[in-house]
């Protein structure tokens, strides 16, 4: 097999597309206290509990003191700022090849200042989506739902075409997530014994009389072999840019909640940043996840009001 060199992407709050060539990295490091000069001369002071953040060409940046700023390009190259000002240069920035990874990273790296919500506020399903077709890795598979009052849900996963289920349960509805052994189990036998079908999970609600449905596929064993290789060619190198890395990854394989929880890893590094709070919002919304995302959007008024 052909080795796979990963470029570490690190675009937080932009995507890599034309619409946002002007991002060329991210502040992965700090020590002290530093600042970042926008072109209209804006400042941005950054410190150890915000400094994950998108930078431009053009930018200004310097450390403050004795600190230290630490920036990664998406180019690869690594730069360590102190108090001289540092101009950060123009880049250019590799792309995904494949339209679907590109579609994938448009989407879910391209904020404009704000996360885009992808979900519909009408749909009860949230993961796997009604709205799409949404990719379940069995190692990590779980339902997401809408919280309801209705103690007894029917919770069961069919292949397409066929009636008899690969496995059901019955749920408390005010829960709205179950994982178990046994559903990931189901999963991983159904990717063994029918690896190109699709799936269609549905939850009826008896106290209701309503029945909603989903369509998924899982995430595939070739999938699975690139994925692991690919992580691999990430390193074990400690700190945020690889944690950023693997969900940038993530991201291209579209398994949102592995995505979303490297999100949460990086947002434990650097707490206030606006970017990261941003991606990390999405990434939950992409996953289905709205209690968590809500939680983020609290964070984010409190600190952008």
């Amino acid at each position: 097999m052909k080795k796979v060199t990963i470029i570490i992407l690190l675009f937080i709050g932009s995507c890599i597309s034309a619409r946002a060539q002007n991002n060329v990295g991210t502040v992965i490091g700090i020590t002290g206290t530093a600042s970042l000069t926008d072109l209209d001369g804006k400042l941005i002071h950054l410190n150890t509990r915000n400094f994950v953040i998108a930078i431009r060409s053009g930018q200004i940046a310097h450390a403050n003191g004795k600190g230290t700023l630490k920036i990664k390009l998406c180019n690869g190259r690594v730069e360590t700022i102190k108090s001289s000002p540092y101009r950060i240069p123009q880049v250019v920035c590799p792309a995904s090849s494949n339209l679907e990874k590109r579609r994938v990273l448009d989407d879910e790296f391209d904020f404009g200042g704000r996360y885009k919500t992808r979900r519909g506020d009408d749909d009860f399903l949230l993961f796997p989506s009604e709205s799409e077709i949404t990719v379940v890795r069995p190692a990590t598979a779980a339902i997401r739902w809408k919280s309801t009052d209705a103690k007894r849900l029917l919770c069961s996963i069919y292949l397409i075409g066929i009636d008899k289920p690969v496995w059901t349960r019955e749920v408390n509805g005010n829960l709205g997530y179950i994982t178990s052994p046994d559903l990931k189990a189901a999963i991983e036998k159904t990717r063994r014994e029918h690896p190109e079908a699709k799936l269609k999970l549905t939850i009826k609600v008896p106290a209701f009389g309503t029945e909603n449905s989903s369509e998924f596929r899982i995430f595939s064993l070739a999938e699975e072999r690139s994925l692991q290789n690919n992580l691999a060619a990430i390193g074990r190198e400690p700190g945020i840019a690889r944690i950023l890395a693997r969900a940038n990854l993530y991201a291209q394989y579209g398994l949102y909640g592995e995505m979303a929880a490297e999100f949460e890893r990086a947002l434990r590094l650097s707490p206030e940043s606006i970017d990261l709070l941003n991606a990390t919002a999405s990434a939950f919304d992409r996953a289905g996840n709205f209690r968590r995302r809500d939680q983020l959007d609290e964070r984010l008024k409190k600190i952008t009001n």
